[in-house]
């Protein structure tokens, strides 16, 4: 047609770049998408087809294209694996992968990048996603391998706190309770965030319980009563707990994780246990009447656990030294009628 001008494939080339770019700076994503397929597709062996195509990854990427953009990252690390963009393309291509919830595929992205490219700044952080996504697969040998690998090579690197406390986790799982205490007493060294340093710590005295280091542990997990993670100590543990401190005359200690459980379940029996631990807590203390109120309040649960009968027996007791003989037989009446032997 008259007036009309034909350019070359080349210069063509050059002008669906100029009208990408122009259409990324003005944040015309689906325009800037158009023009960058059409290097791809038309010129992909040309001096700008690769770096049209990790832009044509990356505006799908954010876009919310996960699994297009992974395939197109993953097509720029294979046709330039020497090329400055290959790592990155690596590295996004897992993160894509782990959005569309394709865990396995991410950390095979994320292991390429760090056998292939080890000495890319982007490495650390894929051996860390890598490990996280083992983690998280239940791949527990891969994950400890990974982070071993981590903590080995970058000896400073900035996920040192989460990586020793995964590997403590992952370590306590396998049941080997001494590496795992190694790890997780490490995790300090990596300045954690709070959060994660009380979910060591937790971790770190269920390790000591179950080593037998009964003393250390009852106070890591005493100081973890009133923390953000307080839910995690269930009512078996505080009962545990509440007990050991008794054991040990430290009744204040006793009194706290008794209260706790007391305070959030609602369930009858814990209901009952958690008063009678009060009251047996209240009694080494001396305080005769906080001890009467609590057991009154474990015989009113509707529950019939172990704590019935010794609160029952105990305000028997108390009843008996204040000289109420009538009201002291009542209650050694139901003791004994619910002691079962």
């Amino acid at each position: 047609a008259a007036g009309r001008v034909t350019l070359p494939g080349e210069a063509m080339k050059d002008v669906y770049w100029l009208l990408a770019e122009s259409h990324t700076a003005l944040k015309h994503t689906d325009e800037a998408i158009q023009y960058y397929r059409l290097i791809v597709k038309n010129h992909p062996k040309s001096d700008i087809g690769v770096d049209a195509l990790y832009r044509l990854a990356h505006h799908l990427q954010q876009k919310g294209a996960f699994r297009e953009a992974s395939q197109h990252y993953s097509r720029v690390a294979a046709e330039q694996p020497a090329g400055k963009l290959a790592a990155q393309a690596l590295f996004a291509s897992g993160f894509c992968l782990s959005k569309e919830g394709m865990d396995a595929e991410a950390v095979r992205e994320w292991a390429a990048l760090a056998t292939r490219y080890p000495a890319d700044p982007l490495a650390e952080q894929a051996l860390y996603q890598k490990a996280m996504h083992e983690v998280r697969l239940k791949r527990d040998a891969d994950a400890l391998a990974s982070l071993d690998d981590l903590v080995k090579r970058f000896a400073k690197t900035r996920f040192l706190a989460d990586a020793q406390y995964w590997r403590g986790v992952v370590l306590k799982e396998q049941g080997k309770m001494d590496e795992a205490e190694k790890a997780l007493r490490e995790v300090s060294r990596g300045e954690p965030r709070p959060e994660l340093a009380l979910e060591a710590q937790f971790h770190l005295a269920g390790v000591l319980q179950k080593k037998g280091a009964q003393e250390e542990a009852a106070r890591l997990y005493q100081e973890l009563i009133s923390s953000s993670i307080k839910e995690k100590l269930g009512p078996e543990l505080l009962q545990w707990l509440s007990e050991f401190w008794c054991a040990r005359k430290e009744f204040d200690a006793a009194l706290a994780g008794a209260r706790a459980i007391v305070d959030r379940s609602r369930d009858a029996a814990w209901q009952q246990t958690g008063w009678c631990l009060q009251g047996r807590a209240h009694l080494g203390k001396g305080d005769a009447k906080s001890a009467r109120a609590a057991f009154a309040s474990a015989v009113k649960a509707d529950a019939r656990t172990p704590g019935l009968a010794e609160a029952a027996l105990r305000l028997g007791e108390l009843s008996l030294a204040e000289g109420a003989h009538a009201e002291a037989a009542v209650h050694f009446t139901k003791a004994a009628e619910v002691a079962g032997g």
